[in-house]
Parts: C-alpha cells; sequence; structure tokens
C-alpha cells in the first residue's frame, strides 16, 4: 500500500461488507478486479503525503474478523522540523520520534512540541523514554531483548554501515515500518533487532485500519500460489475475483427474479382472496332468494291443497265458449239445492 491507513466506512450490500477507503479528492485507488492500490505520484508537500490515501475493494463478511487495527503511519522524510532543541531535524534523526508519533497517533510535529514543551527530551533532542510516553499518552515499559509478540518499537543496528548506529522502527511478528521510507508501509522485517522498546497505546486505536496482509490471506484462500508481487499473479486474480463478482451478481438477479415472482403470486392470492369474499356474498345473497322462492312455492301449494279441498263443494251449473277461452260457472252445492226448494 501507498499508505496503510484510511478511513473505515462499511456498508451493507447484498452479501458483502463494502470496505471503502478514498483519497483527499474522492477518488477510489483500487478497482474490484484488482487486487492492490494504484501507484500515486511523489509529493513534497507534508499535507499531501500525510492525507488518507485509500483503497477501494469490496470484502466478504467473512473478512471482517481477520482486520487488524493499526497505527497511522508516518514518514520522518516528511518533515524538516528542528528535532527538540538541536541543529538535526526530524528528517535527518527523527526515527524515534516519529514512531512515538505513530502509536500515540499524534503527528510528528506536534509530539515533537509536546516533547520540547513538557520536558521529554534530555541534551536538546535525546528522548526520555520514561517521561514522553505519558506526555504522549502511552504506556512504557522497560526495554527487552527477546520478541514480545505485541506492537513496539524496536531497535536495529542495521544503517552502522553507512555511519547510523542506531535506528528505530515500529515492529510486530516478523513484520516492520520503517518510518525512514518515503513511502512507509508493513513489509517482512529483514533487520537485525538490537532491543525491543515496549510503547503502547491504552486508547483503542479503532479509526485507522492496515488490510494489505488481511487481504492477501483471503486472496489465497482463492489461489494459495498467489504473490503479490507477480503482475501475471494480479491478472490471474483479477479474473477469479471477476468471475466471483459474476457468480454474485447472477445469484442477485435469481434472488431479484424470485422476489419479482413472489410478489406476482402474493397480489394473485390477494386477488384470489377478493373473488372468493365476491363469491360468498353472492352465494348468500342467491341463499336468501332461494329461502324467499322456497317460502312463496309452499305457500302456493297450501293454496292448491286448500282449493283442491274445496272443489268437491262445487258442481258446475253451466258453460260457454268465449273465443278461444271458455268458462265454466260453478255454485255451492248448498246453493243448488236452495235453488230447487224454492
Amino acid at each position: 500500500m501507498t499508505n496503510t491507513y484510511a478511513t473505515f466506512t462499511k456498508r451493507m450490500m447484498m452479501n458483502k461488507l463494502c470496505l471503502i477507503w478514498r483519497n483527499t479528492n474522492g477518488y477510489p485507488l483500487m478497482d474490484v478486479a484488482r487486487t492492490l492500490p494504484l501507484r500515486r505520484k511523489n509529493s513534497k508537500s507534508p499535507k499531501t503525503n500525510e492525507a488518507l490515501w485509500q483503497v477501494g475493494v469490496a470484502i466478504k463478511l467473512s473478512l471482517l474478523p481477520f482486520l487488524k487495527i493499526y497505527m497511522k503511519i508516518y514518514s520522518q522524510k516528511w518533515y524538516n522540523d528542528q528535532l527538540g532543541t538541536c541543529d538535526n531535524t526530524i528528517k535527518t534523526d527523527g526515527c524515534f520520534l516519529v514512531c512515538l508519533s505513530m502509536l500515540s497517533e499524534i503527528s510528528p510535529p506536534t509530539a515533537n512540541r509536546m516533547l520540547k514543551d513538557e520536558g521529554g527530551y534530555w541534551a536538546g533532542c535525546m528522548i526520555w523514554s520514561t517521561k514522553a510516553a505519558p506526555i504522549l499518552g502511552l504506556d512504557y515499559k522497560p526495554t527487552v531483548y527477546r520478541d514480545p509478540g505485541v506492537l513496539c518499537v524496536a531497535e536495529t543496528d542495521h544503517y552502522k554501515n553507512q555511519g547510523f548506529g542506531q535506528h528505530f522502527f515500529i515492529y510486530e511478528n516478523g513484520k516492520r515500518v520503517d518510518p525512514l521510507d518515503t513511502a512507509p508501509k508493513w513489509e517482512t522485517n529483514t533487520y537485525h533487532i538490537v532491543s525491543y522498546r515496549l510503547f503502547s497505546n491504552p486508547k483503542p486505536m479503532a479509526k485507522e485500519y492496515d488490510i494489505k496482509s488481511e487481504l492477501n490471506t483471503e486472496l489465497k484462500k482463492r489461489d494459495k500460489n498467489f504473490d503479490e508481487e507477480k503482475g501475471d499473479d494480479h491478472k490471474k486474480m483479477a479474473k477469479i475475483l471477476k468471475a466471483e463478482r459474476g457468480l454474485m451478481e447472477l445469484s442477485a438477479k435469481v434472488v431479484r427474479t424470485l422476489e419479482a415472482e413472489i410478489a406476482v403470486l402474493k397480489n394473485e392470492e390477494k386477488e384470489l382472496h377478493k373473488d372468493i369474499a365476491s363469491l360468498i356474498k353472492e352465494k348468500t345473497a342467491t341463499n336468501k332468494v332461494v329461502l324467499k322462492q322456497i317460502t312463496i312455492i309452499s305457500n302456493l301449494e297450501e293454496e292448491i291443497k286448500k282449493l283442491k279441498s274445496e272443489e268437491k263443494d262445487y258442481k258446475e251449473i253451466n258453460a260457454f265458449d268465449l273465443g278461444k277461452w271458455r268458462f265454466k260457472i260453478f255454485t255451492k252445492k248448498e246453493d243448488a239445492a236452495d235453488d230447487k226448494t224454492s
């Protein structure tokens, strides 16, 4: 990475957690099909060098537990400020100061001023560890000479042949960040280590993340022979990620299609419920009509029975035709008997 720190933003998308890093202009420095950030132009501006250069890459949720929190990364080459009260500068002799700046997450110029104002230096620009630690908000334990297995400041004599008998860098579990580099980053340590200075930040360093090693671990799950230094491996990995992204997009498309079909079925179900309710309502109304007709028929049958029972009490006394119609005149038998008698 160009710089291994960046603000962390998470956003849920389908089955992914998106870790999005962008530079100060808002442009992402990594395409989803790439595995390492694009190179940026060198700049002499400390503000540019200290900017939060970021990469944008979509990583599955399974990668989240492997994220390790690291400090901001600075290079002593970025600062020409006077170191303490000596004639030296942070750029030439500020490796120890810059290491403490990374651990405390305080910029080197600010940390330099704090140590100078509050008595963290002795002999002008030599850092007094026991005093410097509380000034910068750090915890400090005595120097050890075996790998402590934790984030710390390591002393090396790696540059003694170049006239520098002592140099400091950040170290943890075989990895280092050398503040003497113009663009420092986490890399495998090859320096001989003389001692380990146990400074630590008691506050949670929750704003910046180094993702390179974790990302490489995740990529090697897809190709165990992946080598970040080989361009051909990057092309191969790009194809793997592209295919994986294609499968995810296909899955998403299938899910969207199924969701659409489910929505249609739910609408059809609602319409069916409406139709059933309408049919039930119509059936209820029909049942009422049928009951009414049954009642009418029953009444008519009663009338017919009554008429039939009364028919024997009448006799025909006359008949005549009127057009197509024939009429008969009946009278009660009792009335007919009365007529004869009279």
